[in-house]
C-alpha cells in the first residue's frame, strides 16, 4: 500500500518538471535594441507628475444598438479613481459612473448600481472593452502600456495627403501627398504573440494609435489620438477615438482640461437619493451643541 502514494508523488515531480521544460525563460534584455528601451521608458515617464485632472467635453458613441452625443464632465485622481457626469442640455447630470479603486457604480435618475470590482470593463456602457484605467490613460495623455515579455520595433515610411480646408485645395503644393516616417513598437507575451502595437510619430515621437489584442489572439480595440496640445505644462490629446472590428465607436473630444486640481475621495463614492437626502437633511446631524450630546474623550486611557 505504501508503493501508491510513492508513485502519486512521482508522477506529480514528473507533471512540475515538463511544466518547467515547455515555460520559456525570462530574457535578460527583453528589448531588442537600445532605442526600444528608451522609447518604452520615456512613453512609461509621460506626464508622470500629472495626479488629478478634471475637465469639459463632448462625447460619441457609434455602435449597433444606436447613437448617442452628450456632453460629458470627469474628475480622475491617479490611479484608479474616475468619476464621470453625463450632462442634459442645461448642463444638470442625467447619468453618473465612478470608480473609487474598489466599487463601480452608475447612478441614473431612477437606480444606483454598484459592482465590486478594482478595474471595471465599460463594454456595457460605450459598446467597447475598454477599461477604467485605460481611459484614464487616454484622458491623462499617458501611454497605456500592457505588461510584456519582449519589445521589439520597426520604422516604416506611409504617404499622407494633407490640405483639408478650402485654402489648402486651391494650393497645389500643400495638396500633394507627403512621406511621414513611423515608428511601430509591439509588445509580446512569454509566447512570441502580440498583445499591443504602437504607432508613434518618429519625428516628434506623439503616439498616433495603439492597438490592443487579447492575450496575442483576440483583437480588442484601437485607439488614435489627435492634436496633442500643452496644458499646464502636460502634453494632453485634444481628441481621441476608441474602436473595434465590428463597427462600435466611442469618441471623447477635450474642452476643458484642469491638471493637479484638488479633489476629494469621497466624489468617487455615488450614494442613493434617499441617502443623499439623509445627509442634506439638517434634522439628522448631530446637535453638538446639546448638552446631553455625548463627546467622545479622547484624553481617556487607551484613545
Amino acid at each position: 500500500m505504501r508503493f501508491i502514494p510513492f508513485l502519486f508523488i512521482l508522477a506529480i515531480v514528473f507533471f512540475i518538471a515538463s511544466c518547467s521544460l515547455f515555460q520559456p525563460k525570462s530574457p535578460e534584455n527583453p528589448f531588442d535594441s537600445f532605442e526600444t528601451e528608451r522609447l518604452i521608458s520615456k512613453l512609461l515617464n509621460k506626464n508622470d507628475n500629472l495626479k488629478s485632472f478634471k475637465g469639459l467635453g463632448k462625447i460619441k458613441i457609434f455602435s449597433p444598438k444606436g447613437r448617442l452625443t452628450a456632453r460629458i464632465a470627469w474628475l480622475v485622481h491617479e490611479p484608479d479613481k474616475m468619476r464621470i457626469e453625463i450632462l442634459s442640455i442645461p448642463g444638470q447630470p442625467m447619468a453618473t459612473i465612478a470608480c473609487d479603486g474598489k466599487r463601480f457604480y452608475y447612478r441614473d435618475e431612477k437606480t444606483l448600481k454598484k459592482i465590486r470590482t478594482k478595474d471595471p470593463d465599460l463594454k456595457k456602457l460605450v459598446s467597447i472593452p475598454v477599461k477604467t484605467s485605460e481611459i484614464i490613460s487616454f484622458l491623462s495623455g499617458k501611454t497605456h502600456i500592457e505588461s510584456f515579455y519582449s519589445a521589439s520595433m520597426t520604422d516604416r515610411s506611409i504617404r499622407e495627403e494633407s490640405g483639408k480646408s478650402k485654402a489648402d485645395k486651391k494650393n497645389a503644393d500643400i495638396q500633394e501627398p507627403f512621406e511621414t516616417k513611423i515608428r511601430t513598437l509591439e509588445l509580446k507575451n512569454m509566447w512570441g504573440k502580440v498583445i499591443e502595437r504602437i504607432f508613434i510619430d518618429k519625428d516628434d515621437e506623439t503616439i498616433r494609435e495603439i492597438e490592443i489584442i487579447k492575450k496575442g489572439k483576440k483583437f480588442l480595440y484601437r485607439v488614435q489620438f489627435f492634436n496633442f496640445k500643452n496644458i499646464d505644462g502636460f502634453s494632453v490629446p485634444h481628441l481621441f477615438i476608441i474602436s473595434d472590428d465590428k463597427g462600435s465607436e466611442f469618441h471623447l473630444k477635450i474642452r476643458r482640461f484642469w491638471a493637479n486640481c484638488n479633489v476629494n475621495p469621497k466624489g468617487f463614492v455615488l450614494l442613493s437619493k434617499s441617502d443623499q437626502n439623509k445627509l442634506q437633511n439638517p434634522n439628522n446631524r448631530p446637535d453638538y451643541n446639546r448638552p446631553d450630546y455625548n463627546r467622545p474623550d479622547y484624553n481617556r486611557p487607551g484613545k
